[in-house]
């Protein structure tokens, strides 16, 4: 049995409400305001600006960690709800860039201050990620509850206090110049590096495209879309803790190719389609862990990759031309890739007396 100490579920814990109040925020001002601005345009700015540069600016709070950009970010934040308050496209834009930079900024903060503290165990990050699926869901009804954004303003207040807390949570030994985040050693040393980096871009994208072909014809109902993004929350937070407690290997898999079954008949099935939903979002942690097993320095860039992966597969998405046949065959073919990769990259995973490894 995989244990854990109070501090690194503490953390998980408080992140999560950190992406929840994140999450809250963006998709209640994208949802209440498009009507009012161009659509597309504003989804591939946010998109762009919120996934794309989080490696670097991870990266540069690793480099100078005296500068807050948890404080920055929910700033940032609290000048998108201001500006995009206005009934005006182009203010409405410029919030958009506040609000994407500010999104970048604090899941990098997230990401690090998890496995600052993990103790090499994926758990607390997998938490903190899951919390956005509910706070999206949340900010998705914002509409129907209220058409005035300042409302927002309180979650950004409560965002500070959360960010405040982490400050004092965080050891100390951080700060310091020779500090070395906990180790991750999950992939098979045999397999080059940079091929393992590009294994990481290649399943991150293929999350994020197939996210968005999977047939769903049940979601049309509020609630039936809260319950899909649900189930994609708690599937992200299970899998971190089923890797930690079954190998990342075995988990990776199993949950890749079970889910293929559930993904394509649960067209005009809530249930079938959201368990398939559950297992596919289990693997979200795996990609992350493997990128820092090699960029044991960085966990910023390894990070940053996987969310350059996320956005290339949603803007893939764009181009795409779905159909119901052409999505199954789809969800197939590349499922099946991802699992041989996670075979092929992925160390075979030990038996927790810690002896022969599971074949």
């Amino acid at each position: 049995m995989v244990s854990y100490s109070s501090k690194n579920i503490k953390t998980g814990v408080l992140y999560f409400f950190v992406h929840f109040v994140i999450e809250l925020i963006s998709f209640a001002i994208l949802s209440t305001k498009f009507a009012a601005t161009q659509v597309i345009f504003t989804i591939l700015l946010f998109d762009f600006l919120a996934f794309a540069p989080q490696g670097i600016l991870g990266r540069f709070f690793e480099t100078h960690k005296k500068v807050n950009i948890g404080y920055i970010g929910m700033a940032f934040l609290a000048v998108s709800v201001i500006l995009c308050s206005i009934s005006d496209a182009l203010w409405f834009n410029i919030g958009i860039v506040f609000l994407g930079i500010g999104n970048a900024l604090l899941h990098e903060l997230g990401a690090i201050d998890t496995i600052s503290r993990s103790e090499s165990k994926i758990f607390a990050s997998t938490i903190f990620v899951g919390g956005g699926s509910f706070g999206l869901c949340l900010g998705k009804m914002y509409k129907y509850i209220s058409d005035d954004l300042r409302w927002l303003l309180i979650a950004v207040a409560i965002g500070f206090v959360l960010i405040y807390i982490a400050d004092r949570l965080r050891d100390k030994t951080f700060y310091e110049a020779e500090y070395k985040y906990p180790d991750f050693d999950i992939v098979n040393p045999a397999v080059p590096a940079m091929f393992i980096l590009a294994c990481v871009l290649l399943t991150t994208t293929i999350r994020g495209f197939v996210a968005y072909t999977i047939p769903t014809a049940w979601c049309d109902e509020i609630w039936e879309i809260c319950a899909l993004y649900i189930f994609m929350g708690s599937g992200k937070v299970f899998g971190g803790y089923a890797c930690d407690r079954w190998g990342y290997r075995r988990v990776g898999i199993f949950t890749t190719l079970c889910a293929i079954p559930f993904l394509i008949l649960g067209n005009d099935n809530m249930i079938v389609s959201v368990s398939g939903i559950f297992m596919f979002s289990m693997t979200m942690g795996i990609s992350f862990a493997m990128g820092i097993s090699v960029l044991k320095e960085s966990v910023a860039l390894a990070f940053g990759l996987t969310t350059i992966g996320l956005i290339l597969g949603t803007y893939m998405n764009y181009i795409y031309r779905q159909s119901l046949l052409t999505n199954i065959i789809l969800i197939c073919v590349i499922s099946v890739i991802c699992a041989v990769l996670f075979a092929l990259t992925l160390k075979k995973d030990v038996k927790p007396s810690g002896k022969d490894p599971i074949k």
